[in-house]
């Protein structure tokens, strides 16, 4: 599944829900964290959340759309998580702007990954997944493969250290 065919489910709500008890132990998009929530039915970590919530409230502060074919959604999860993870060994993020080592060469990996940003709106018309169904919808019938390269990159942390939904009803967001 990627974010496409979820996007092109009429009827489905993509909003994240509570995990099942028989909840697997692993992503199912990226098989790499555990799940922290679904979405359609899948169980999905907080990595691989937003890129099938597209319906959650204000999901375009957390992720945008970018046109990267050579990787399925699950493998751009992992590389976001390990970008991450290099940042967080040495006490900082992706976007801080003093950078050298490591952190500086995980930066210009996202910033680079950033740049599909461009390709997925002269695609779509947009980089919001908040838009990506009615923008797949607005397009001429095109062979299943033609839209299989747009994913979403995460942009920013969404759950802080906990995924449960606050007494308001809405996900936090922390951009950072």
């Amino acid at each position: 599944m990627d974010p496409v065919q979820m996007a092109m489910m009429d009827g489905t709500d993509l909003r994240v829900g509570p995990l099942a008890q028989t909840a697997p132990a692993r992503c199912d998009c990226c098989g790499h964290l555990p799940p922290a929530g679904t979405v359609a039915g899948l169980s999905l970590c907080t990595t691989c959340l937003p890129a099938f919530a597209l319906d959650e409230y204000d999901i375009d502060c957390v992720t945008r759309l970018i046109w990267c074919p050579l990787f399925d959604q699950g493998a751009l999860s992992r590389l976001v998580t390990a970008l991450q993870a290099v940042s967080a060994k040495h006490e900082t993020t992706l976007w801080s702007q003093e950078l050298s080592g490591e952190p500086l060469a995980a930066k210009r990996v996202f910033d680079t990954l950033k740049k599909q940003c461009e390709p997925a709106v002269r695609l779509l018309g947009t980089d919001r997944p908040s838009r990506l169904r009615a923008a797949a919808r607005a397009l001429p019938r095109r062979p299943d493969h033609a839209l299989s390269g747009i994913r979403c990159l995460t942009v920013g942390s969404w759950f802080a250290k906990s995924p449960a939904r606050p007494i308001s009803g809405t996900w936090e967001i922390q951009t950072v």
